[in-house]
């Protein structure tokens, strides 16, 4: 069985920490990526604009006629 030696670079490397390997959870991102906040955003100037269109139209546009 060929181990990479316990060197400075990469204390942990031993064959007796079960952690050794490059996949380190540690490395995991929480949070919402790039793509979902932009639709979140999209979503949100939409909604919004879409109520500031229907208050346009179904009342301000009403009184003045």
């Amino acid at each position: 069985m060929s181990t990479t030696p316990n060197t400075p670079d990469n204390p942990n490397n031993t064959p007796d920490n079960p952690n050794n390997t490059s996949d380190d959870p540690s490395d995991d991102k929480d949070g919402l990526g790039a793509g979902a906040i932009d639709g979140i955003v999209l979503g949100s100037v939409g909604v919004v604009g879409g109520g500031g269109f229907c208050l346009y139209f179904f009342v301000i546009r009403k009184k003045l006629l």
